[in-house]
């Protein structure tokens, strides 16, 4: 009897390692989030067209797939459809949305609140990938998101992008190098292009002896029945870094100097390092000026701070006035959401659910949620403003 149970496990076990070598897109879970994507000369990377894996980590497991151009969701035609309103979505982890199942992004969410109440059809187009800063943003939608004839752009707005906006180089998860815009004379100039800093095919194959390594462990330790056991493995080393920019804290003293230990420059107004709020206003400014130029609205919605929502602290957060001084200098329409966040969070939270996962800094499902309703309401809100019914 001992000898035949050994024998299914070892047929289980045999037969699962041999689907994941066959059919790796489908059978290697990807631990590393820049796996998800390949080098791009001018964005630095972006999510690779017609990939399908899963997304791996303690407290999900995700099937991602990414159409032939390089968007998360359906095939879109870059011709919009007559009688259609367009939404197109820039962002980055958060909006790409990877720690949710694709039914659960905020963007599915929006657009089926917007079909049930407009007589217009309302198509959203999500174009978010992990780690874009606002710069990789505005090049995106110059080369490719224009080519979609979106009616609006939001912009999703997260903590890591005002300093991200004036790096050349992308650390956490080492994605390697990035575009990065300078300021000559008032206007923006782009100073550099990325180059090619590491080999998928090798950190692919990295990955999975490392991943294989862990799967023969757990077998050994009797922990592992099926392939789907294996998939919530606590993955200990690759939280070391997985999450360190998405816990950057607060700056109580942000009124009083910037982030550099500057006093805020004359007439900014800007609370925290100068530089790259300027950097950040510059580009948002040129998002619009590319949106207006087709005819699009263009919204600004912040993604607040997981430390920010639960920190019990009922304040105005320090990036929120920035992005409204931002926003009211360029006449951009700007969602700020921590106040509503905050009281989601203490709601849901009676019934032991979160708008962010507890380990993994991102939105959980209902997060997601929160998400795409608040733009959803606030699009029909203003649905006059933005030209649809």
């Amino acid at each position: 009897m001992l000898l035949m149970l050994v024998a299914m496990l070892l047929a289980i076990a045999a037969s699962e390692y041999a689907v994941r070598k066959i059919y790796p897109e489908y059978g290697i879970p990807v631990f590393t989030t820049k796996l998800l994507t390949e080098y791009d000369p001018l964005l630095g990377w972006r999510k690779i067209p017609g990939f399908r894996g899963s997304h791996v980590q303690e407290e999900y497991t995700i099937v991602e797939q990414i159409n032939s151009k390089g968007l998360r969701g359906p095939e879109y035609p870059y011709k919009k459809p007559t009688g259609e309103y367009r939404i197109m979505l820039l962002g980055d982890s958060f909006c790409e949305g990877y720690t949710v199942e694709f039914e659960d992004l905020f963007s599915e969410i929006m657009e089926q609140k917007l079909n049930a109440a407009l007589e217009t059809r309302v198509e959203v187009i999500n174009a978010g990938t992990g780690g874009y800063s606002t710069d990789q943003e505005l090049l995106f939608f110059q080369t490719e998101g224009k080519k979609y004839e979106p009616d609006l752009v939001v912009v999703l707005y997260y903590a890591n992008d005002a300093p991200m906006n004036i790096q050349s180089y992308y650390r956490i998860w080492s994605r390697g190098q990035k575009p990065m815009f300078e300021l000559v004379d008032g206007k923006l100039s782009l100073k550099s292009k990325p180059e090619k800093t590491w080999d998928r095919e090798e950190e692919t194959a990295k990955d999975q002896a490392r991943n294989d390594h862990e799967y023969k462990q757990q077998f050994v330790l009797k922990d592992l029945n099926t392939w789907y056991l294996y998939r919530l493995y606590k993955h200990v080393k690759s939280r070391g870094t997985e999450n360190v920019i998405h816990t950057l804290p607060v700056d109580e003293d942000s009124e009083k100097t910037g982030s550099d230990g500057q006093r805020p420059g004359p007439g900014s107004g800007y609370r925290g390092n100068q530089r790259q709020w300027i950097m950040t206003e510059a580009l948002m400014a040129e998002i619009q000026k590319e949106a207006s130029g087709i005819g699009c609205d263009f919204l600004l919605y912040y993604v607040p701070l997981k430390n920010e929502v639960y920190s019990g602290r009922k304040r105005t957060s320090t990036i929120e006035h920035n992005l409204h001084l931002l926003s009211s200098r360029h006449d951009i329409d700007f969602i700020p959401t921590l106040d509503t966040f905050q009281k989601q969070a203490e709601i849901l939270s009676a019934n032991d659910k979160r708008l962010y996962w507890k380990k993994d800094s991102h939105w959980t499902p209902e997060g997601h949620h929160l998400t795409g309703l608040i733009l959803a309401e606030h699009i029909l809100e203003n649905r006059q403003e933005y030209g649809v019914e």
